[in-house]
C-alpha cells in the first residue's frame, strides 16, 4: 500500500453491488479472485499472478476435498434483478 493509506480507504474499494452465494465455500473464492483480477486489470494494474501473489490456497483447499477450484467445473450463474422502486 502506498504510504499513509490504511487498507480499507476507500481508493482501495470497488463497488460490486452484487450479492454472491454458493454451496462451494472454495468456487465462491475463486469467482472472487477473478473478480478482483477483472477490477485490477480495469483499474491497469497487474493480475495477482503477474505479480508473483496467486492465489495459491485455492488449489490446495480442493486438493484436499474441500471444493472445486477448476474454474471450468464452476457452474456461475448470474440473475439480474428488477431495480427497487
Amino acid at each position: 500500500l502506498p504510504k499513509g493509506h490504511a487498507a480499507g480507504h476507500e481508493l482501495w474499494r470497488a463497488p460490486l453491488e452484487a450479492v454472491m452465494a454458493a454451496t462451494d465455500p472454495v468456487a465462491i473464492d475463486r469467482i472472487g479472485a477473478e473478480i478482483v483480477d477483472q477490477l485490477r486489470v480495469a483499474n491497469r494494474m497487474t493480475t495477482l499472478e503477474r505479480r508473483g501473489k496467486p492465489v495459491r490456497y485455492l488449489d490446495s483447499a480442493a486438493a484436499l476435498n474441500l471444493g472445486v477450484a477448476d474454474r471450468s467445473r464452476i457452474d456461475l450463474r448470474t440473475v439480474t434483478l428488477p431495480a427497487a422502486t
